[in-house]
This record gives C-alpha cells, sequence and structure tokens, in this order.
C-alpha cells in the first residue's frame, strides 16, 4: 500500500496533468483563431502592362462563395521596388455603395506583386457582388492578365474588369479593355475559424481532460490508513 506521502504526491502529478492538458487545449484553440489572412487573386506576371497617361479607376467585379472578412486593401507593384505614389483603394456593393476604403502607401508591406495596408476587418455577404476600384495616379504600371492564368481566392468569384478616366476615386463603371482582366487594386480575405467552432473545440478538449481526471483519480485516492504517515 502507498503511503500517504507517495500517494500525495501522485495525485499532485495527476493534478498537474490535467491542468497542463486544459491550458494546452486552450493554448491550440487560441492558435487557431490567429488571423491568416490570404491574398484575393494570385498570378505570375501581367500578360501587358499599362502606364495611364491620365489618372484613371481601375479594378475587377467579383461575387463571393461564403461569408467572406476583408482585412487588407492592396494596390499592384509591377516592379516591386516600392510605388512611385500612394493609391486610394476602395470596395463597392454592386450598387455603388461604398463598403472600405484606404490608401496604400509606397512602402506598405509586399505580398505576391501587391502592397497591401491593413484595415479594420470588414465582413462581406455570401452570394453578394461587389467591385473592387483603385486611382491609377497616372504613374504606376498596372495590367490586364489577358490569356495567363490566374486564381481567385476559393471564397471568391472574378467577373469582369473595370476602368473609367477619373483623377479621384469613383466606382468604376465602365468597361476593361482587356479580358480577363484587369487588375490595380486587391485585397486579403481573413481565414480565421468561426468563433463558434474554436469554442467547441475547446469546449471538448477541457471535458476530455476533465473526464481523464474522473478516471484516474479514484486509483490514486489516498487511504485514510495512511495519513499516519506523514514524512
Amino acid at each position: 500500500m502507498k503511503t500517504f506521502t507517495e500517494c500525495k504526491s501522485t495525485q499532485l502529478r495527476l493534478s498537474a496533468l490535467m491542468w497542463s492538458s486544459i491550458i494546452i487545449a486552450s493554448l491550440t484553440v487560441q492558435s487557431q483563431s490567429i488571423a491568416s489572412s490570404l491574398p484575393a487573386v494570385n498570378f505570375s506576371t501581367f500578360s501587358g502592362t499599362f502606364t495611364p497617361v491620365d489618372p484613371a479607376n481601375v479594378g475587377w467585379q467579383f461575387s463571393t462563395n461564403s461569408s467572406t472578412t476583408v482585412t487588407h486593401l492592396g494596390y499592384y507593384d509591377f516592379d516591386q521596388d516600392g510605388l512611385n505614389t500612394s493609391h486610394e483603394v476602395a470596395i463597392w456593393t454592386n450598387a455603388g455603395a461604398l463598403v472600405t476604403s484606404a490608401t496604400v502607401s509606397p512602402s506598405d508591406p509586399l505580398d505576391g506583386g501587391f502592397r497591401y495596408t491593413s484595415i479594420p476587418s470588414v465582413a462581406l455577404a455570401s452570394g453578394a457582388t461587389y467591385v473592387i476600384g483603385a486611382v491609377t495616379g497616372g504613374s504606376d504600371k498596372y495590367g490586364g492578365v489577358g490569356s495567363n492564368p490566374f486564381s481567385t481566392h476559393p471564397n471568391i468569384n472574378y467577373l469582369e474588369g473595370r476602368f473609367d478616366v477619373s483623377t479621384v476615386l469613383t466606382f468604376p463603371t465602365g468597361p476593361a479593355f482587356q479580358e480577363p482582366s484587369i487588375f490595380g487594386p486587391s485585397f486579403k480575405i481573413d481565414t480565421i475559424p468561426e468563433p463558434a467552432t474554436l469554442a467547441l473545440a475547446g469546449l471538448g478538449l477541457s471535458l476530455i481532460s476533465l473526464r481523464g481526471w474522473h478516471w484516474l483519480a479514484p486509483a490514486y485516492q489516498c487511504d485514510e490508513v495512511t495519513r499516519g504517515d506523514r514524512n
């Protein structure tokens, strides 16, 4: 029979194991909840690049396959060595209502050929159509992908390019002169799991840990007869 001291030592180890499991479960859930933003569009090179003679609004129309959270707005950096000027970028509903906007600076972080600036997260509804546009500023190159393949994030579908001559940021309605497509602006999409899913995962892991303690504890209950040995 275990002495009282040995029994208490075992209980303490099991208790530490239980709480460690719960903490690890919590940290696992938290790590899954860290935002991982991915580009809305990816391509290798443009089939053609264009330097606008006059400032214009360029962009593209897209639809959503599921609820989508936008975390960054971006503008294409052709030489990937810094933009010549800042660019205003915005997303509108298909009816022209502004959803979000921001200014991309020449030194903003580069990712996949685009420079992105972070914005307060904005939710786009599932099954809806939107337009993203930006002011070219008349100096930085942009381009049409043309026949070159490109891919989009699973949450969205590319629909068509947009182009309007304008010196200020406005909702672009004109058709692009090359399809597919015309890219100047882009955005990033948050891939964070749904909060309900995270909560259930954490609860399940915690319950498993507690259940394990329930199974193990009875085997190591300190027998009252051993309490005389407290060395």
